[in-house]
């Protein structure tokens, strides 16, 4: 299969033996994320997600004061002490409400601001390649933005991420995603995750003294090789520049 060569190499494991075997719990499919039950998401949508949680409990709160409200008046019987009692109800549900709706409008647009800032990367408008040679103007392409780690690791049980600039498709990135010795061997076996527009992947070899634990060789540097088949959600094929 024709493979696109992605500009990012993975460096050197380099642990030691008394460090091989550090966890610390932080990596995606760590002893902390696992025995916590820690989900994958992007962490700017989880907090958006939280936030229009609560204030839809508080909008539900404003709307049975309002109902709360409106039943002491119909049950008021002309008592002035009752009506007065429902009309501060009424008044206070209505300010309430409308302070729900306006926070809900004002976080939706904060976020949605943040969120396109973030995950567009760098992004050149005049369409011209970065020194990595992935095109940089990402509108109508679907190509690579990050690929994590890099550079020589203390650790060998890691978890390797790419991000891409658009969601995807879960199908086509264990066939097209590969992560081979830079020196030449076979491909590294393990496990793929797809969450929207991050792929993880960890090996599924164990780590020595370990059965819970996966490892990469030591001393060992990595490339990822992307496959001409691997697609986002919406159908667009992998770019890699030249």
């Amino acid at each position: 299969m024709k493979r696109l060569l992605l500009f990012l190499i993975i460096g050197f494991f380099t642990a030691m033996p008394a460090l091989a075997a550090l966890d610390t719990g932080i990596e995606e499919g760590g002893v902390f994320q696992t025995a916590l039950g820690l989900g994958t998401g992007d962490i700017k949508i989880i907090i958006a997600n939280i936030i229009k949680i609560v204030l839809g409990l508080l909008g539900v709160i404003a709307v049975s004061l309002v109902v709360y409200g409106g039943f002491l008046w119909m049950t008021s019987a002309g008592n002035e002490e009752r009506t007065h009692k429902a009309r501060q109800v009424l008044i206070n549900a209505g300010i309430g409400l409308i302070i729900v709706l306006f926070s809900y409008i004002i976080v939706a647009f904060v976020l949605g601001k943040l969120l396109g800032a973030t995950q567009g990367g760098t992004d050149l408008s005049d369409g011209s390649s970065s020194s990595s040679g992935v095109p940089t103007s990402t509108s109508s392409v679907f190509v690579v933005e990050s690929v994590s780690p890099q550079g020589a690791q203390t650790i060998k049980n890691l978890t390797v991420r790419l991000t891409f600039n658009r969601d995807v498709d879960d199908t086509t990135a264990e066939d097209n995603i590969t992560i081979a010795p830079t020196a030449g061997g076979d491909a590294v076996a393990g496990v793929y995750t797809v969450s929207g527009d991050r792929v993880s992947f960890r090996p599924s070899a164990l780590c020595y003294g370990y059965d819970d634990e996966y490892c990469f060789d030591s001393d060992t540097g990595y490339t990822v090789s992307l496959g001409s088949g691997l697609k986002s959600s919406d159908g667009l094929t992998i770019s890699c520049g030249g």
